[in-house]
This record gives structure tokens, C-alpha cells and sequence, in this order.
């Protein structure tokens, strides 16, 4: 068996625990998954629609709420890697080495705990490579599709005029500047576009009204997006865009560069 082989199988394998192991985490193993179980339990609408039509789709096979609850997760948990992996893919060459960083940096914070995210992590990841590539309009496409895993990704769509040689190093630099600073002005945002809800169509008024409504009442419990991990990963970043200079081969710092810029998401 060759290498590219033997990564292939390695790769597939990790990828398939990470979803059962996600899947079938304990209900509290994490801080959001008490509360995604309570969303199976109530008539829930201020949460993205594809979350309800997941539940949907779950209620079709049983009306345990236990097993309903294990269906979601692992549907969730399987968009993760499936779309991540897709994305890797795109990137870069050595996938089993990009998806155990992965592991061992965002995956308890990004597929476990904030699972809706996650999934729109990954379709962005993935539209951030059409976006390079000068594909508007897949870019647009994907992360609509982010979008409607969590409102969140909504901010990125401005990022469509941007000309794919602007994806510079100063511009990855300057990434995690910008959206640390959306996160930690995030209410002072919604108020600016509640205040101007009028300008929005009916749907989006009503979309965003709940959005924010649901940001001003999460628990304590939930985890903040600024923590000891996240600023791990930032740390990280910055150490691999400042160290990318040093590669010579052209195509691999090519590779390199775009994933590093999107991985701030996670």
C-alpha cells in the first residue's frame, strides 16, 4: 500500500470518529448541548431554518425525542467533516495533517459545541476558495448556504468585491482584527440594524429581530467566542502567516495562504 494510500484510509477513519464521537456525545459533555436537546422538546422558531427542517427530517424516522436529539447531532456532526473535508481537499495536498490540526485546535469548540456554526464554517471555508479562484458567484452561493446554518456568516457575504489579488498577506493580517472586533461590538451592530430594521424585507426583519433576540438571552453556560482556545488558534494564525514568506515553492505557499486566512473563522 503506498503513502497516499495509507493516508487516504487514515484520514477517512478520523474523520468517521470525529463524527460518531460528536454524534453520540452525552447530552452536557459540552456547554450547548443541553440546549440544542431543549430545541427538540419545544415549537423553537428564532433558530435558522435548517436546523428545523434537520429536526423535521429526524421526526420523519421516530418520535423518540432521545433518538430525534442522536440524529441531529450526527447529521450535523457528518456536514461538518463532509464539508471540511471537501474544502481541505481544495487546499491543500497533505489532508490528514490539515484535518489532525483540526482536531486538536477547533473541533471540541467548532463541530461539538457550536455545531450550527461549524457546518457554516465549513461552507465558507469552501467559498472562500471560489472567491480566490474568481468564482462570485459560487462564493455567493456558499455562503448563502453558510448563512442559512448561522446567521453569523451573513457578515462575510461584503467580501464578494473583494478582487482575488487583494487576498494578500496584508489582508489576512487585518482578517482577525476585523472580525474580533465585529464579535466584541456585536450588540452595538444588531442595534445599528435594528434601528434600521425598516430598509429590510419582512422575512429578514423578522429573522434579525429574532437573532438578536436569542443573542440577548443565551445562557452563561454557553461558551464565549473569545476564550483561551480561540486565542490559541489566533496565536497559531499569526505564527503561520508570519513563517509563510520562508516557503519557496510557489504552489504550496498558494495553498497555504488561503485556508490560513479562512481557518480565523473557526
Amino acid at each position: 500500500m503506498n503513502t497516499a494510500n495509507r493516508n487516504f484510509i487514515f484520514f477517512i477513519t478520523l474523520a468517521y470518529f470525529l463524527i460518531i464521537f460528536a454524534g453520540f456525545r452525552p447530552i452536557g459533555f459540552d456547554f450547548d448541548s443541553e440546549s440544542y436537546a431543549n430545541l427538540i422538546y419545544y415549537d423553537y422558531q428564532l433558530i435558522e431554518p435548517t436546523f428545523l427542517l434537520i429536526r423535521y427530517f429526524a421526526e420523519l424516522f421516530t418520535n423518540d425525542k432521545e433518538v430525534i436529539v442522536r440524529i441531529i447531532f450526527l447529521v450535523y456532526a457528518f456536514l461538518n467533516m463532509l464539508i471540511l473535508s471537501i474544502a481541505i481537499n481544495k487546499f491543500v495536498n497533505f489532508n490528514l495533517l490539515s484535518l489532525l490540526v483540526y482536531t486538536f485546535t477547533a473541533y471540541a469548540m467548532i463541530t461539538i459545541t457550536q455545531m450550527r456554526f461549524g457546518v457554516a464554517v465549513a461552507f465558507f471555508l469552501w467559498a472562500i476558495y471560489d472567491l480566490s479562484n474568481s468564482n462570485r458567484k459560487g462564493f455567493i452561493f456558499k455562503t448563502l448556504i453558510a448563512t442559512s446554518f448561522h446567521y453569523s456568516l451573513a457578515m462575510a457575504l461584503p467580501l464578494v468585491f473583494l478582487s482575488p489579488s487583494r487576498l494578500n498577506k496584508k489582508f489576512y493580517f487585518l482578517l482577525p482584527l476585523f472580525f474580533s472586533l465585529g464579535i466584541l461590538f456585536k450588540n452595538e451592530l444588531l442595534n445599528i440594524l435594528i434601528n434600521n430594521i425598516q430598509f429590510f424585507s419582512d422575512y429578514f426583519a423578522m429573522k434579525l429581530k429574532a437573532y438578536a433576540y436569542s443573542e440577548n438571552n443565551r445562557t452563561s453556560s454557553s461558551m464565549p467566542l473569545i476564550n483561551f482556545l480561540s486565542l490559541l488558534i489566533i496565536s497559531c494564525y499569526y505564527v503561520a502567516l508570519l513563517n509563510i514568506s520562508k516557503i519557496k515553492n510557489k504552489q504550496i505557499k498558494k495553498k497555504m495562504g488561503r485556508p490560513i486566512g479562512a481557518s480565523f473563522f473557526s
